[in-house]
């Protein structure tokens, strides 16, 4: 399913009956025992608008906004940085949403219904909606959706569905699972994944990104390995020669040849996207550090 991309009211959850203002802090802070400096800024009816903090280097130390004389927001300050942290708030006191920055343009945030319940939270890449996003009903997961963005398209490649028990419903969900540990040894490693196929009898090629943006918008600049086995049996290989936690970015390519007649044909293909987190020990010496190792064969 492809869409085009939301705006940021639809993409917030945001009410449009309420008054909105956003407060981006782009500098790091570090504490200092100069004099610090206060800055207070009101509308016209007298309310304090923000509260804006600097050391006597003009350097911010930091910041806090108002509505109508109402707190919104204010910057989280650890011992020698900040963690840039927005807020916005109901009238009636509850979060309409809270966005935490991650960094390297990577924030999470976290939406609400007027009742306080949360009702949405995912990954946001360049503003931007990346990775799985969970939606939620009275505080029970209801369905999950796995966002990428390819070519300034909104792309929703998995969507999953979960009963009131919070089961997943396989009848009506998408789902990519790995047959393969979390953690391997350094070198290189295979594997399988299983999936929901969206083209039946399709035959199915699996490419695998190292260093692929959260946006996949390198992933023509970046090495991807692209794996084909006639038997459609979900065969894939990793290499790592760095240890620690790595990502992985890919999708699965299927496609069918549609014969309408003698003359005509019709190819239908699609794309399937997925990630998943690998942790890299070293390899003990007992095994040769050329040796695959082989997880593709444990069904």
């Amino acid at each position: 399913m492809i869409t085009t991309l939301k705006s940021k009211e639809e993409m917030l959850g945001c009410n449009k009956n309420y008054r909105h203002i956003f407060f981006f802090i782009a500098a790091i802070m570090f504490l200092s025992c100069d004099r610090i400096h206060k800055e207070e800024k009101y509308d016209e009816s007298g309310n304090l608008k923000y509260l804006l903090y600097t050391h006597k280097d003009d350097t911010l130390k930091f910041f806090e906004s108002f509505d109508d004389g109402r707190f919104i927001y204010r910057n989280n300050e650890t011992h020698t940085s900040s963690q840039d942290t927005l807020k916005e708030y109901y009238k009636n006191g509850n979060k309409i949403f809270e966005l935490v920055e991650i960094g390297n343009g990577i924030n999470h945030i976290t939406n609400f219904f007027v009742n306080g319940k949360k009702r949405s939270e995912g990954f946001l890449f360049s503003k931007k909606n990346i990775g799985w996003w969970n939606y939620y009903d009275n505080d029970k997961l209801i369905k999950r959706i796995y966002f990428t963005q390819i070519n300034n398209n909104l792309l929703m490649p998995q969507l999953q569905f979960f009963d009131r028990t919070g089961h997943l419903d396989k009848t009506k969900s998408d789902f990519v699972s790995f047959l393969i540990p979390d953690t391997l040894y350094q070198g290189r490693s295979t594997g399988n994944l299983f999936y929901k196929k969206k083209i039946k009898s399709s035959e199915e090629r699996i490419a695998i990104g190292y260093d692929v943006a959260p946006d996949y918008g390198n992933i023509n600049n970046v090495r991807v390995d692209t794996f084909y086995n006639p038997k459609n049996d979900g065969f894939f290989g990793v290499e790592f020669n760095k240890l620690g936690k790595h990502k992985i970015r890919g999708f699965i390519y299927e496609s069918k040849l549609d014969i309408l007649n003698e003359t005509k044909a019709n190819i239908r293909s699609t794309n399937i996207y997925f990630e998943k987190d690998f942790y890299i020990i070293p390899r003990p010496d007992s095994i040769p550090k050329d040796k695959v190792m082989r997880y593709d064969n444990l069904k």
